[in-house]
């Protein structure tokens, strides 16, 4: 079992006015093409060796801060804008071949909320340029209202808490009412510094430590359907038990 984060706490709704979810290794199964697009443009211009980056270690990862460190580690010539503009290239023909491959029980979760009527939005720190080509093959019309890259639709990327204020601000509720879906560690301190609700899903396995912001650590997203039918359960029936008396 996962150990919960010290203390574990509630929150302070039965059901959220907003759900922000992460993309890649939260809603897709997309966390190796990222990796894969950016080792292979490591691989084109390194002028140096160096150990490998894991993925462990750089995991929903700021493009800039990685960049920067890929750079110095690689000797890499070109700058951070046309390695990204490299990577996303890749990624585009990789996600193309591949085509949307949805994490487990994602398509469940969103349809339950879609019924609820419960706004959601997707908060990434990937690149706008492959933000939108998941966006358009994932279809993401069909459940959010918004989807923003925290490169370029924030002031600052993950792992700040700029990304998660400007999709509740999207979505017009306050972030402390949001319930935020994270699988990595940067993305979990960027949501519960903006005030959400924040519950991690790890899509590595990763020490329970490295996600102590987190409200919560949930196995999948089947576990995070089934807490929040029973909390929408719970509630209602504290609301008829209380109108019978």
């Amino acid at each position: 079992a996962l150990r919960q984060p010290q203390p574990m706490t509630q929150p302070n709704w039965s059901l959220p006015a907003a759900v922000l979810f992460d993309m890649d290794g939260t809603l897709l199964d997309s966390e190796h093409l990222h990796w894969d697009s950016a080792m292979e443009v490591i691989a084109e211009f390194r002028r140096k060796e160096a150990p490998a980056p894991r993925i462990q270690d750089w995991i929903g990862w700021n493009e800039t801060e990685f960049w920067n460190t890929m750079r110095k580690d690689f000797g890499l010539e070109p700058n951070n804008d046309e390695l990204t503009e490299y990577r996303s290239r890749i990624f585009e023909r990789m996600f193309e071949e591949e085509g949307p491959q949805w994490m487990p029980g994602v398509v469940p979760l969103l349809e339950s909320l879609h019924r609820a009527g419960l706004p959601m939005a997707v908060v990434t720190a990937a690149p706008r340029q492959q933000l939108d080509v998941v966006a358009a093959r994932g279809n993401f019309e069909r459940w959010f209202r918004t989807w923003l890259s925290g490169e370029t639709d924030a002031p600052r990327s993950k792992p700040h808490p700029d990304p998660y204020l400007e999709g509740a601000r999207r979505l017009g509720v306050d972030p402390a009412d949001c319930l935020a879906i994270e699988d990595s560690p940067t993305g979990a301190r960027s949501a519960a510094a903006a005030g959400c609700y924040t519950v991690a899903v790890p899509s590595l396995p990763l020490p329970a430590e490295r996600f102590a912001e987190a409200h919560r650590i949930m196995l999948d997203l089947r576990e995070v359907r089934m807490w929040l039918l029973e909390r929408s359960t719970s509630h209602a029936r504290r609301r008829t038990q209380s109108q019978r008396a």
